[in-house]
């Protein structure tokens, strides 16, 4: 219903926005037969519009499939620049591209180095970019190249630096991105990029390097960025990660592991790659709040089946009731949730008329007031504790 309520309102604004935009090109002398004659939205008719405040001929715009994108580049460019861009429009450049080389006409740089329809708009772009702040754009000025490979070679040629190093179609940005940043740092990373490790590794790698962990040895394994990221977290944490540093765990197990470790638990109860990361999440927080696990740790038990039953003990519950795969985690809660109940009722009302007697007298009702006493039983202990006071 909502969602109906949003579209007819914006169904409203779009007509009043319209009409708004009729009137101001009928004042202005608009061919509103032919503006009406075809379906143009809001925003087209504003381009329109603002045309001819300018005194702008519209007729190349009088298309209802031109993007406002498009309309705003038709509307923008220059008498000069018609006559150039138009040219291109002939060899079939897209106004995408057209736009680049008009701002590159803008710029008063050689634009034609990158007038070359193989291009896409953004790799022009980039070519542009780097003739305006004046590097060497032969460098990546190729169409092996995409655009987020080309922008950060030329971000390395802004900042000074040797970006040949990593003017290599084989890298992708990332890796590029990576290498670039490494130099800066004087982090040498190629060497790695050259053996294949990707982009997300050698950020672990460097970013670790800068605070002095050297993770390099561990490449030769091949673990990814993720894996690396724990034994990075471990060496800097001063947690001995190293017995359970194996390619069979997940990071996020690796991170499990990690955590147990640096809160003093054993980590070796729950490292084993029988159990996902949720279940040792489970096992790791019954450890930390010193519960008997060994009631759950168990690898078909569900992570939902193992919280269930962690709640029950750290609410000193009879687990025992409920802890078998037999009962879905649903059930558990059910179960768990009538436990908590019954363990709030301790005492029934007539065992609790003998405590408020036996208070109200100055008795130690520590000495009768257990839930598995009956409430007569209470009562004779209270009357004889009643009567050696009296004594």
């Amino acid at each position: 219903m909502e969602k109906l309520e949003s579209e007819e309102m914006q169904e409203i604004l779009e007509k009043m926005c319209s009409d708004y935009e009729k009137r101001k090109l009928q004042k202005l002398g608009a061919n509103m037969q032919s503006i009406d004659a075809m379906k143009f939205s809001a925003a087209q008719l504003s381009e329109l519009r603002l045309a001819l405040e300018k005194n702008q001929r519209i007729d190349t715009m009088m298309n209802q499939d031109l993007d406002v994108l498009e309309m705003q580049f038709k509307r923008t460019k220059s008498d000069e620049d018609t006559v150039i861009l138009g040219e291109y429009e002939k060899e079939g450049f897209d106004y995408l591209q057209l736009h680049v080389i008009a701002l590159g006409l803008n710029a008063k740089v050689d634009y034609k180095v990158y007038a070359d329809r193989r291009f896409m708009a953004e790799q022009m772009k980039q070519i542009r970019l780097g003739l305006e702040h004046e590097v060497d754009t032969s460098l990546y000025r190729s169409i092996s190249y995409d655009w987020y490979q080309m922008e950060q070679i030329r971000i390395g040629l802004e900042d000074h630096i040797d970006a040949r190093r990593y003017a290599n179609p084989e890298f992708d940005h990332v890796v590029m991105r990576e290498i670039r940043k490494g130099i800066v740092e004087n982090i040498d990373l190629l060497p790695l990029a050259q053996r294949g490790l990707n982009g997300p590794v050698l950020e672990v790698i460097r970013h670790y390097l800068r605070i002095g962990i050297d993770l390099i040895p561990y490449t030769n394994r091949r673990f990814d960025s993720e894996q690396l990221e724990e034994i990075g977290l471990a060496k800097r944490n001063r947690v001995d990660l190293a017995p359970f540093c194996s390619e069979e765990f997940h990071g996020i197990q690796l991170r499990e592991i990690r955590l147990g470790l640096e809160n003093g638990v054993d980590a070796t109860i729950y490292a084993k790659n029988c159990y996902n990361w949720y279940q040792m999440r489970e096992i790791r927080l019954g450890l930390e709040q010193q519960l008997d696990v060994s009631c759950y740790a168990r690898p078909l038990f569900t992570w939902q089946q193992m919280q269930e039953i962690r709640f029950g003990l750290e609410e000193g519950l009879d687990v025992g009731t409920y802890n078998s795969v037999m009962y879905s985690a649903k059930q558990m809660k059910e179960r768990r949730i009538k436990l908590e109940e019954q363990e709030e009722i301790l005492f029934t009302e007539e065992q609790q008329r003998q405590i408020i007697l036996g208070l109200e007298a100055g008795l130690d009702v520590n000495l009768y007031a257990k839930p598995e006493l009956s409430a007569s039983e209470m009562e004779h202990y209270r009357i004889e504790l009643l009567e050696q006071t009296i004594a």
